[in-house]
């Protein structure tokens, strides 16, 4: 299987692209994706007893 890599804009929705992003929501989705990537990075680490 070849795998095409595109850029966003080629696979992006023509409506989409005229949708201007809120600086506000781009602030609250990098805050929650980081929370998100913690919060895996906390459940993948092994737990050791003492």
């Amino acid at each position: 299987m070849k795998l095409n890599i595109i850029k966003p804009k080629q696979a992006l929705n023509k409506a989409f692209l005229k949708v201007k992003p809120v600086r506000k929501e781009i602030e609250t989705f990098k805050t929650n994706l980081i929370e998100l990537l913690d919060r895996t990075n906390d459940a993948t680490r092994p737990v050791r007893s003492i």
